[in-house]
């Protein structure tokens, strides 16, 4: 089966956003509070998770 180039560069772009976004959390989390990373993290495993449902 051939996949949809088009549904698979969309996917790695949202890839790239995912790494760069977790990029940004981890340059950021020596100025955040650590209830707030834990936040971050759990924010992100939903949006990893809503992501996947979407593919």
């Amino acid at each position: 089966m051939v996949q949809n180039p088009q549904k698979l560069y969309k996917r790695e772009s949202l890839l790239v956003g995912q790494v760069s976004l977790v990029g940004l959390i981890a340059k950021s989390f020596h100025l955040i509070s650590f209830s707030t990373k834990e936040r971050y993290i759990l924010e992100y495993f939903n949006l990893l998770q809503f992501f996947s449902c979407i593919n």
